[in-house]
């Protein structure tokens, strides 16, 4: 009897590990998506610093999530998607605005593709 208690238990945790981990996933990707529009926005009606500054807020944002999110995914998926979030900062920070829409448009996209790809989904089982 104790043991199928303890198997009920342990599938409960992992159940709840593993949807915690699904919620997390997707807020943190679609958080990152909806920075890239605001900043995106930001830069077509030339309110650079405004984006300077939401691009920075993003990257410090991300560092934050990005310690769970390396944990439960694959690393690689991560620290790409770190790399591009900082070259979208680097873009606003030298003034290259048009490289920095041209990579916000690249990151929302992208942040719905990864989010796709780690997902819970029977098409990334099988």
């Amino acid at each position: 009897m104790n043991r199928i208690i303890i198997a009920i238990v342990v599938v409960v945790l992992i159940l709840t590990f593993g949807i915690l981990n699904e919620v997390y996933i997707h807020n943190s990707f679609n958080e990152i998506s909806v920075r890239c529009v605001e900043i995106r926005k930001h830069i077509e009606v030339h309110d650079y610093e405004t984006a300077k500054a939401l691009a920075k807020d993003s990257v410090e944002w991300w560092n934050k999530r990005r310690n769970v999110l390396e944990f439960t995914c694959p690393h690689n998926e991560i620290k790409d998607f770190m790399t591009n979030l900082a070259s979208l900062h680097g873009a606003i920070y030298a003034e290259n605005y048009q490289d920095a829409l041209s990579i916000s448009l690249s990151l929302e996209q992208d942040a719905k593709t990864r989010l796709g790809l780690l997902k819970f989904a029977p098409k990334n089982i099988f």
